[in-house]
């Protein structure tokens, strides 16, 4: 588990050696960048969770390749609304069922 440190980026292929994690949990960093292919090689993950980060935005392709993707959490993040061009960057995440996208109140 990589939750809580001072995590600001993630690079193309930042977890690609490690081919066979279910879950990746990224909470409480301060990502604000996440590179195009940030998750290359996960082929296995199943939960994704990047909650209480500072991600604005997410680039085209940062998600590509996660097709046993089934959750992912981006609440309370710094991101204005998932929209289509959101809903596009999970398009191979082939079984993804839920995602959380909860803002601070």
């Amino acid at each position: 588990m990589l939750q809580d440190n001072q995590l600001t980026h993630l690079n193309r292929g930042a977890f690609g050696r490690l081919p066979v994690v279910f879950e990746l949990n990224l909470a409480n960093n301060n990502i604000h960048n996440i590179s195009e292919r940030a998750f290359e090689g996960l082929l296995q993950l199943l939960i994704l969770n990047l909650t209480s980060n500072n991600i604005t935005s997410i680039p085209n392709g940062a998600f590509q390749g996660l097709v046993s993707l089934r959750t992912l959490d981006l609440s309370y993040n710094n991101l204005e609304k998932l929209d289509n061009k959101t809903n596009s960057l999970l398009e191979d995440c082939l079984s993804l069922e839920r995602v959380s996208h909860k803002t601070s109140c």
